[in-house]
């Protein structure tokens, strides 16, 4: 059993049809955390600019669209077992006595109270375009992520009792650029 509660917060402003503003704040809760790290903020922000809209642009009949964007932002990762950061107990049936009862051993995984969110964030710039009626339309995005606090499953050996561990364990970084092309040549 677990259970995850979150607030969000969103405020986005927009300026003579051109500028637009976004800020972003999320606060997620979860039960899958020892009660000093249930929760995580992850904030974001974007902003867009419609250059065809621009008095420059305006009269070139060639551009349909043109926006530049950018934003910036977190989210967070709680997939772990329920229970992983208090430790589990494994059913253990057992004969005494000609009965049948159940017992319990600790479980094969050692429990860690330290664990905290997973955190990716994301920088992301793109230009969307269109052109010539619509007819050529498109986006440019350049992404970088950065995953931070991984959650990673740690093999121990066995000679504790235990063969396995979770821990935040380490990070990644992930970035690329992204072109999509669509035509309408003929209609």
């Amino acid at each position: 059993e677990n259970n995850l509660v979150s607030y969000l917060g969103r405020a986005i402003y927009s300026y003579d049809s051109k500028y637009t503003l976004s800020a972003t704040i999320r606060r997620d809760g979860s039960s899958r955390f020892s009660p000093d790290n249930k929760w995580g903020n992850f904030p974001s922000a974007s902003v867009a600019w419609q250059m065809h809209r621009e008095n420059f642009l305006k009269d070139v009949k060639a551009i349909d669209q043109l926006k530049l964007r950018l934003s910036y932002g977190s989210v967070g990762n709680q997939s772990l077992d329920p229970y992983t950061t208090l430790g589990v107990v494994g059913n253990y049936p057992y004969i005494f006595g000609g009965n049948l009862y159940t017992g319990a051993i600790p479980g094969t995984q050692l429990f860690n109270p330290n664990l905290t969110w997973e955190t990716s964030t994301t920088l992301n710039a793109g230009l969307d375009f269109g052109l010539f009626n619509n007819r050529l339309t498109g986006t440019i995005e350049y992404y970088k992520t950065k995953t931070t606090n991984l959650l990673t499953d740690i093999s121990l050996g066995g000679n504790s009792g235990y063969s396995n561990t979770i821990t935040n364990g380490g990070e990644s970084q992930n970035s690329g650029i992204e072109i999509g092309l669509t035509a309408n040549i003929i209609r």
